[in-house]
């Protein structure tokens, strides 16, 4: 199979678990009556986890990257944990207001967002694995349409035709950039 499809598909897989992740966390709400602003704060910790614990491994076979998200997992839950039993259960005992949940929710958000911050800094971060190491850019082919031999200008006509003919000539340019 095409690595370039593989690759998309695998993105795609992965972009549609996190959504789902996240709707599950926020589904939350509909449970404890309360909206968890901090719930955002564990999913960010946890793939700055990943960040932090992957380095730590000297190979990046696909094990050692299966092996670091469970322990980034693992950590993230052990977080959580120790907030819902220092921070939410005794607010519970108390029987706080769903405004105070919010309030502390907001709380341990500012802080774990704040800490993050600290430790990594405010920049983008990315990953170097070395099965990465060769970048393949598939990129827009506005600047480059007149090096494509043979192409001087549309041959068909009619709005539909013309976005078929383009997207040929853009994936035609987009192959030849991956060899």
């Amino acid at each position: 199979m095409n690595t370039l499809f593989l690759q998309l598909a695998f993105n795609g897989l992965v972009s549609g678990l996190l959504l789902a992740l996240l709707a599950v966390g926020f589904n939350l709400t509909n449970t404890t009556r309360v909206f968890h602003i901090a719930h955002g704060s564990f999913y960010v910790g946890g793939a700055y986890a990943f960040y932090a614990i992957l380095p730590l491994f000297q190979s990046q076979s696909l094990f050692f990257v299966l092996l670091s998200a469970l322990a980034a997992l693992l950590l993230v839950m052990l977080v959580a944990s120790m907030v819902e039993v220092l921070i939410y259960q005794p607010l519970s005992r108390k029987k706080s207001g769903q405004g105070i949940f919010l309030i502390v929710s907001m709380g341990i958000y500012l802080f774990i967002i704040n800490a993050i911050a600290m430790f990594f800094g405010n920049q983008t971060k990315s990953l170097q694995l070395s099965y990465a190491r060769r970048k393949c850019t598939v990129e827009s082919v506005f600047w480059v349409i007149k090096s494509v031999p043979g192409f001087r200008q549309f041959l068909l006509r009619s709005i539909e035709n013309v976005k078929g003919e383009w997207d040929i000539v853009s994936i035609a340019w987009n192959l030849k950039r991956l060899n």
